[in-house]
């Protein structure tokens, strides 16, 4: 559901996308090192699913690693 909220709201690039994600499941916007490390880890599963795969399953990957990071199950 989180993965297909982001994709369906409106925003201007998934740099825009990455930054209301991490507000989401962070509490924080996203810093240029999350907009990097974000966005190659999109470009490097796309690279790795099927043909047939749709943004949604990139997407929906990057909010599982968002939910299982250090910084999202700890309090600071």
């Amino acid at each position: 559901r989180l993965a297909r909220a982001t994709l369906s709201a409106t925003a201007s690039d998934d740099s825009e996308r990455i930054d209301r994600l991490c507000e989401q499941i962070l509490g924080r916007p996203a810093a240029a090192d999350d907009l990097r490390r974000c966005t190659r880890f999109l470009e490097q599963v796309g690279k790795t699913l099927p043909p047939t795969a749709e943004p949604l399953d990139a997407w929906s990957a990057l909010c599982h690693v968002l939910l299982a990071s250090n910084e999202f199950i700890y309090l600071k």
